[in-house]
């Protein structure tokens, strides 16, 4: 088998979003499992052919879904948030930090949601209620309406938002 930097790419990938979520609640042989099942590479290799957000997030539901179904098959309890951050982490090694150009169609794509990013939303505006989110135990609900504020105030949900990320916190 030859070893491409495309397959480089998507087994570092794999490791990043395990080990973000992580945090004693899983395996990156599990989280692995999963990533495969659903097919997380083929929609990294397809996202550029999606027509527009609405596309991305209707994609990123079904992904979404799909990988809390196959966790509960393995018997591991899976949260939005978590599935979610899996699909961000995933996205943003294999493309996002991969692009040689800003283009429009990374921009359809979701940041990593933390605790670190979510306190550090911009003090000047009113996010009191996203800044006691736990990324974790947010549902599909909560997720989606966490998006819909950020998106509302910043006028942004990718990976600019990571502005408010440091990594050091």
């Amino acid at each position: 088998m030859e070893y491409t930097l495309k397959e480089h790419r998507h087994r570092f990938a794999v490791w990043a979003s395990a080990r973000a979520v992580q945090r004693g609640w899983t395996t990156t042989l599990k989280i692995s499992d999963v990533i495969h099942a659903v097919k997380l590479s083929d929609f990294a290799g397809t996202y550029k052919s999606l027509s527009g957000q609405q596309d991305f997030d209707d994609q990123h539901m079904t992904l979404c879904g799909k990988m809390i179904d196959r966790f509960r098959v393995m018997n591991v309890e899976a949260s939005y948030g978590r599935v979610a951050k899996i699909i961000a982490v995933y996205l943003k090694t294999s493309i996002i930090i991969c692009t040689e150009v800003d283009n429009t169609k990374i921009r359809l794509i979701h940041p990593p949601i933390d605790r670190i990013l979510l306190t550090n939303l911009p003090a000047n505006i009113n996010f009191d209620e996203i800044k006691i989110l736990n990324w974790t135990q947010l549902d599909k609900d909560a997720y989606w309406n966490m998006v819909k504020i950020i998106r509302q105030r910043l006028g942004i949900f990718d990976w600019r938002l990571e502005l408010a990320w440091h990594p050091e916190i």
